[in-house]
């Protein structure tokens, strides 16, 4: 099912860009973009990879910010656009993934590398970063050694029983690592740079510890996972490292980025939320001069629009696990005046340094 669904995907980019006429990809403008866009919500029958296609063409780069229970879903956008896309024009791939997972996502390992081999690998990586994470906050005061121990134990566990499935490979079919698997060896196969680019990931740390399930007087307070929280949707750390692997965001080329929600619609927890929440990396790429289009992925009825930024585009998911374009709830409130208006400081004070 996962596999015809990924085809049907890449085939509809590739229709989409054939009738944009690719060959005028780069002057195209954003007017062109608006005018695909009123087409396409005036016609159910069109759906999102014509809207995307031509943002695209328009030199828009694409920010998804996703429910990671879809991750998966992401991941197969990405790739629509890479197979449908001329050879240059995506500068770069940018994914919410530990730097440590870089290792796996060079195109020289990625060329011979198959998928059980690809997800040992990124289970240790993983482990190492998370260890490796846990360590330093420890050693700074974060966390106690009590919760560092206990997330370690857990950790090591939930890996070494990953890595001793008879037949791993199958088990994790149809998963968003799956996935990411098919979207990294694509952009290799395409000489599509993939970066993975979340510098700071403490809030990971947060939310396993703020979880309900742990016990409790080893739990995180809210407060302390709120301000963890808001650091990690500060992505300008995240975009220095993007310039850092080598692309150059003033020059040509549009860049795709995978991301949470939350990094791009401003949502954020406690005294110092809707401070650093003008920081996601949409923000800044708009801030630098770039024109972005942000899209919305998740499992859910109707969207919800109470954010203060919310995307440019709402892609949800059926019950078949299908993204189906939402055209009609921000539209519908647009409409009467209830939509939230996009917070307007364009900057904010240096809270928490990249």
């Amino acid at each position: 099912m996962a596999d015809t669904q990924n085809k049907d995907t890449q085939n509809k980019y590739i229709k989409a860009a054939q009738e944009a006429d690719m060959s005028l990809c780069g002057e195209f403008t954003h007017a062109a973009y608006d005018q695909t866009y009123a087409a396409v919500m005036d016609d159910p029958s069109r759906d999102a990879p014509e809207l995307l296609i031509a943002a695209a063409c328009a030199n828009m780069d694409i920010v998804f910010g996703e429910d990671h229970r879809d991750m998966a879903s992401t991941m197969e956008q990405i790739m629509g656009l890479t197979k449908a896309l001329p050879g240059g024009h995506i500068k770069a791939i940018a994914l919410e993934y530990p730097v440590e997972m870089q290792e796996v996502f060079d195109p020289v390992i990625m060329r011979d590398i198959g998928f059980e081999d690809f997800l040992r690998k990124a289970f240790l990586l993983d482990l190492e970063a998370t260890r490796s994470l846990a360590d330093d906050m420890m050693q700074s005061g974060d966390i106690r050694a009590d919760q560092h121990a206990y997330l370690m134990n857990k950790l090591q566990t939930q890996v070494e029983m990953l890595l001793n499935v008879p037949d791993l490979e199958n088990m994790m079919r149809g998963s968003s690592l799956e996935g990411l698997y098919q979207m990294v060896k694509t952009a290799a196969e395409h000489g599509v740079p993939v970066i993975a680019a979340d510098m700071h990931r403490e809030r990971l740390i947060g939310i396993r510890l703020a979880n309900p399930a742990m016990p409790y007087e080893l739990r995180m307070s809210d407060d302390d996972f709120d301000a963890l929280f808001n650091q990690g949707v500060d992505d300008r750390s995240d975009v220095e490292r993007i310039k850092d692997m080598g692309v150059d965001l003033d020059g040509p080329g549009i860049l795709l980025v995978h991301r949470g929600y939350a990094h791009i619609n401003g949502t954020g927890f406690g005294p110092s939320a809707g401070v650093e929440q003008t920081n996601g990396i949409d923000d800044i790429l708009e801030r630098s001069g770039r024109e972005v289009v942000t899209v919305e992925i998740g499992s859910i009825d109707v969207p919800d629009r109470s954010v203060p930024d919310p995307a440019d585009l709402s892609l949800a998911i059926d019950d078949m696990g299908r993204p189906v374009l939402d055209r009609s709830v921000y539209e519908e409130q647009k409409a009467i005046g209830d939509a939230p208006e996009t917070p307007v400081p364009t900057s904010s004070p240096d809270l928490f340094k990249p």
